[in-house]
């Protein structure tokens, strides 16, 4: 006979004397094995099953004596991605409502996954010796970690509704037209990013990147001579925020470590972005070319197209949301092209400049590509074409600190800064004023 024959076989004489002991009797002469527990689960739940049904139990022996305190067992188990709590006894919780309620979980951080809710009667003995049924309640629930019911799409649509007509009209600022055009390269700031002291010797979060970028653009700003100025390029982007979705990752699926959630490094980059720009824009005219990069290539776009948005009505800013990886500008015998760096070749921008826009270089002397992505400063000078005296190829530095993944794999020690360069319309680079950290 199988185990469940075995146990039919004998389940009626038992059940009908209402003894679970009996029951667990038979069951070791029998040789099942069943455990105790086992034993007066299925006893319990049969004589509930007839009750139902509308038959009568059978009350003629009580094998328990209720006490006088009923003790609950709650299990609470959480882990980095996961967490569940079960609960065990005699309170009477139906809903998941009143289950959530009752375990006191924080909703903010957990959502529910799944959950399991089972009930059965036992008839104990009273404290007046009678008999008395009570109601056991086990309750399980799973949750994981609860992400904003808002998407990325649904915050940036908020806010180009909210932003329409927001800039105020401005008036173009009292400059002295001059020849000088000043470049603000505040690279690879990583808003969002995270290092521990502990375990890179420095110390990165947002706040601490708001407070270098504040510094540096304050200080380049103060290095410079701003009367001499008629035009400003602001370029954003190049790894403006750290990561590109909400699961804290690069464009490409990279995880990174985070110092907040992911809408609040959007919301907070892109304050940023409008408080600089619209300094600038009381100094001189503002270009801001947007540079997509690897880190945030679409979050980059949509605060580009957004910046273009906001500004609508402020005739000092001209935003270049434009999806092209690479942006240029001229400014009289001056050309520059601005890329992140992490795509091409640096030996093949010289020939990607010349090729992609020859007809606006005919009349420039002096060539440059400014790019990111590496976190040093370097440069490298090209020969060209005799009507080129050459190109050079500046590499940004950044900001951010150097995180847990750069610092196992030993990319530390770069000097950490920004640089700003102005450039005349004949003469070329003419100053060059930088902040270090």
């Amino acid at each position: 006979m199988s185990k469940a024959e075995k146990i039919r076989a004998f389940f009626n004489y038992d059940y009908e004397e209402g003894n679970a002991e009996a029951f667990q009797a038979c069951a070791d002469k029998l040789d099942i094995g069943l455990g105790a527990a086992y034993v007066k689960k299925v006893f319990y739940q049969a004589r509930k099953k007839e009750r139902e049904m509308g038959g009568e139990s059978a009350p003629n022996k009580i094998p328990n004596k209720i006490p006088d305190k009923i003790p609950d067992k709650q299990t609470w188990d959480e882990r980095q991605d996961s967490a569940s709590w079960e609960y065990k006894g005699y309170k009477s919780l139906r809903t998941l409502e009143e289950a959530l309620q009752f375990c006191e979980v924080d909703l903010e951080v957990w959502q529910v996954e799944r959950h399991v809710f089972n009930s059965w009667d036992v008839t104990l003995k009273g404290p007046d010796g009678k008999p008395l049924t009570a109601t056991n309640y086990q309750v399980k629930i799973w949750f994981k970690p609860k992400e904003d019911f808002r998407t990325l799409e649904d915050i940036f649509a908020e806010f180009v509704e909210t932003s329409k007509g927001m800039s105020p009209v401005a008036l173009a600022p009292k400059t002295t037209p001059t020849d000088c055009m000043l470049e603000v390269d505040i690279f690879d700031p990583h808003f969002g990013k995270f290092a521990h002291p502990a375990e890179t010797g420095d110390e990165y979060n947002f706040k601490i990147a708001k407070e270098r970028f504040e510094h540096s653009i304050n200080t380049l700003l103060g290095r410079t001579d701003l009367h001499k100025v008629s035009q400003i390029v602001f370029p954003v982007g190049n790894d403006w925020f750290h990561t590109d979705n909400f699961h804290n990752q690069t464009t490409k699926g990279t995880p990174q470590d985070v110092s907040e959630r992911w809408w609040e490094q959007w919301v907070n980059g892109c304050s940023i972005a409008i408080e600089t720009i619209s300094m600038l824009s009381q100094i001189a005219p503002v270009k801001v070319p947007v540079v997509l990069s690897n880190h945030d290539w679409q979050n980059v776009f949509k605060m580009g197209w957004w910046l273009s948005e906001f500004f609508g009505n402020n005739r000092n800013v001209e935003v270049d949301w434009q999806p092209n990886p690479r942006k240029y500008f001229k400014w009289g015998k001056v050309g520059i092209g601005l890329t992140h760096g992490n795509q091409e070749r640096m030996a093949d921008l010289p020939n990607i400049m010349l090729q992609s826009t020859r007809k606006i270089w005919r009349d420039v002397n002096y060539m440059e590509w400014h790019i990111g992505h590496h976190h040093r400063e370097k440069r490298i000078d090209y020969k060209t074409v005799d009507e080129i005296q050459g190109i050079k190829v500046r590499v940004m530095r950044s900001l951010s600190s150097t995180d847990a993944w750069h610092h196992i794999n030993g990319y530390v020690h770069n000097m950490k800064g920004a640089d700003a360069f102005v450039y005349h319309k004949k003469e070329g680079l003419i100053n060059m004023v930088s902040v270090n950290m």
